[in-house]
C-alpha cells in the first residue's frame, strides 16, 4: 500500500468528473435501451462512476 498527495490546480468547464464503468470487467459503459452495455456484458442495471484524473 502506499499514498499519495496531489493538488488539483485546474479544472475543465463542462466535463464530467467521471466516466461510467462495467461492474465486471471496467470497460467503458454505453446506454442502451434494456441497461448498460460494455460489449461484453450486457443489460447490467447499472454501472459504476470512476474518478477522471489527467495527471
Amino acid at each position: 500500500m502506499f499514498t499519495c498527495e496531489a493538488s488539483i490546480v485546474s479544472f475543465i468547464k463542462g466535463k464530467p468528473w467521471y466516466y461510467i464503468t462495467c461492474t465486471e470487467c471496467r470497460r467503458k459503459m454505453y446506454k442502451t435501451n434494456e441497461g448498460w452495455s460494455c460489449g461484453s456484458h450486457e443489460n447490467l442495471l447499472e454501472p459504476k462512476f470512476m474518478y477522471v484524473i489527467n495527471i
